[in-house]
């Protein structure tokens, strides 16, 4: 009787925030007409009633100390103003959109309040992302503009040509360009005292997109997720709900990025909360709980890496002198969330499941350890969200033979996470990306009967039989590694076009390592002969030298070579379900030739028994 209370008032207690929620986004439904609501007006309403407060303090980097720069609305309110004056002038039209690439700071929110006031999208580039890479997310997010500091602005002119010609370059900073391909945005001579007039973002609908995120999407190259202005606000508003975040005072340690969803999630629960965002530049595991100590953060956000790297580093004495009494964020595998808490006396822990693009997410307020939310027969009588069975031989979800539906999965048994799309409902409603095709295929038809659409998730997930839900493993064509998401396709394609003696055929997936969280990168490629007179230890070393200008966390950390026929299914895929699933074992048994990347020491090991027993017990720091 105890477990089934329980049960039921964790229930209720998420049920109230998610109805709280869906009457709250019913007041949008009145407001669809162009111009009448979007993120701006959100924007506005903070600035009129809590100007003269600090929404956004960073670090000082280079400082000794634990120096902060403070930012209140009405300072990013008057840059912000400056910008959006400035690329008017320039010709920067509603409808547009501008591609951000900017070091990750506080220009990143500046720029995208500056872009939302003349109605344009930002597109939030990762500066790590260059060369071809960058080429196609600027190509998928149908950019118009680029928008760089003297920091970037190589970037962008380091692109050919040709490729560049079809962007208009601006940098916020006085750039040479020997090809005066780079513009110069003169902000300070624009008077930013006042914003741009309404009629500037007349034709913007809080269903358009504010921003373009860059994801996986679980399968292919990287897409330019669509996040429109009402779940950009609404992802701040859930959570603070959700979390139980009512105090002004809030003060909430983030080391995420801008560029990602998670960083701006955090923004945005700064704002609706009346909080401030404590943003740090990048993450150092040996100054963490100094900074919560002399920042006096209440909140911190995390994805399970750092959460891992933090247990990891030598004691501090700070690491229990923090006011820290929640942890909010997503990734923390369940033999790292006791130690965590028990370490650094973090009270609470909110752990969520999502996704930039998806419609449909978990969270846990229970503070169960290893737990992503719930799905108890009640919450789904509520919650469209379902876990379906899923075959990892023909990578589809099962349906029955007979009346051709989804079969959900019984509790234990691990199955793919699907929620309803319904575009009339806010919440329910899938916006894709910026791809038509790459939309279509992450819907599923008639799942459950006739006309029915549900969005995939390409992750598995199990319920267990009190009704939480916790996370399995993705599927599909990508891995996470470093707290990033890896397109095993755009890897591979990359590794082919290097035009490496004798490969004729590479494919990527990942791998799980002992002492580390998501899966490493492992590239497996086949030789038509060993002895055409190149060495492995050769053909390895061009591979790395060809991939120097990938970010760290694509490049594959195991390369294996073999002149076997790599297996494929009937429909010509290639099995990487069995592949991964192996492991090491292949190279163990000394089948093929493998090496693993030693990028500490810039050199690649060729893989041993010893070397495995080394990966097992954490000698390699990966």
């Amino acid at each position: 009787m105890g477990s089934m209370w329980s049960g039921l008032m964790r229930d209720v207690r998420f049920l109230a925030v998610l109805i709280r929620a869906m009457l709250h986004v019913s007041t949008f439904t009145k407001k669809l007409a162009p111009g009448a609501w979007g993120f701006t007006d959100f924007w506005d309403s903070v600035v009129a009633t809590r100007g003269a407060q600090v929404a956004i303090e960073v670090d000082v980097p280079g400082s000794s100390t634990f120096a902060t720069k403070a930012f209140t609305y009405n300072a990013m309110e008057v840059q912000a103003n400056q910008i959006a004056h400035c690329a008017l002038a320039h010709g920067f039209t509603q409808q547009q959109t501008v591609a951000i690439l900017v070091p990750n700071g506080i220009l990143i929110p500046i720029l995208i309040v500056a872009m939302a006031k003349i109605g344009v999208t930002s597109a939030l580039l990762n500066p790590m992302v260059q060369g071809e890479h960058l080429l196609h997310e600027l190509e998928s997010c149908h950019a118009t503009h680029v928008l760089c500091t003297a920091e970037t602005a190589a970037i962008f002119l380091g692109l050919p040509p040709r490729a560049r010609d079809a962007f208009r370059g601006f940098s916020l900073d006085a750039v040479s360009s020997s090809d005066n391909h780079l513009h110069h945005l003169d902000v300070a001579a624009f008077d930013g005292a006042h914003p741009p007039p309404r009629v500037c973002r007349s034709l913007v609908r809080w269903t358009d997109p504010i921003l373009y995120i860059f994801t996986s999407g679980t399968t292919g190259l990287p897409k330019a997720a669509k996040m429109n202005h009402l779940r950009f606000y609404g992802m701040g508003y859930m959570f603070m709900h959700f979390c139980g975040l009512y105090t002004p005072g809030e003060r909430i340690y983030s080391v995420l990025p801008f560029f990602h969803s998670s960083g701006l999630m955090g923004w945005m629960l700064a704002m609706n909360s009346g909080g401030t965002l404590l943003a740090k530049s990048k993450l150092s595991a040996s100054t963490y709980w100094a900074d919560c100590y002399h920042w006096k953060a209440t909140v911190i956000q995390y994805v399970g890496e750092i959460c891992r790297f933090l247990t990891m580093a030598p004691p501090s004495t700070y690491d229990r002198l923090h006011v820290v009494r929640l942890a909010l964020g997503n990734g923390l595998r369940p033999e790292v969330w006791t130690t965590f808490q028990d370490r650094f006396q973090v009270p609470r822990i909110v752990e969520f499941y999502a996704a930039t693009e998806s419609n449909g997410s978990l969270i846990n307020i229970e503070n169960r350890a290893g737990a992503v939310g719930c799905l108890s027969p009640l919450v789904k009588l509520m919650y469209p969200i379902k876990i379906v069975r899923y075959d990892p031989q023909t990578q589809s979800v099962v349906r029955d033979p007979v009346t051709k539906r989804c079969v959900e999965a019984p509790v234990g048994e691990p199955g793919e996470l699907i929620a309803v799309i319904d575009p009339k409902n806010p919440l329910r409603a899938f916006d894709g990306y910026a791809d038509k095709d790459a939309t279509e295929a992450k819907i599923i038809r008639g799942a459950f009967r006739d006309g029915d659409m549900y969005f995939r998730s390409g992750d598995l997930l199990q319920v267990d039989a009190q009704g939480f839900v916790s996370f399995v493993d993705r599927i599909g064509d990508t891995f996470r590694w470093k707290g990033e998401n890896v397109s095993t396709f755009q890897v591979a394609n990359t590794i082919l076009k290097l035009g490496l003696p004798g490969v004729i055929e590479c494919v990527v997936f990942g791998v799980h390592v002992p002492h580390a969280d998501g899966r490493a990168g492992m590239a497996l490629l086949r030789r038509e002969d060993e002895e055409d007179g190149v060495e492995a230890e050769a053909i390895v070393d061009r591979l790395f030298h060809g991939l120097r200008t990938m970010p760290r966390f694509r490049q594959p950390l195991f390369v294996r070579l073999t002149t076997a026929a790599i297996p494929t299914t009937l429909t010509l895929k290639y099995t990487t379900y069995e592949l991964a699933q192996e492991g090491f074992a292949r190279i163990a048994n000394k089948t093929d030739v493998a090496f693993l990347r030693d990028h500490a020491n810039g050199r690649s090991v060729r893989v041993t028994c010893q070397v495995i027993q080394d990966l097992e017990a954490g000698v390699y720091k990966l």
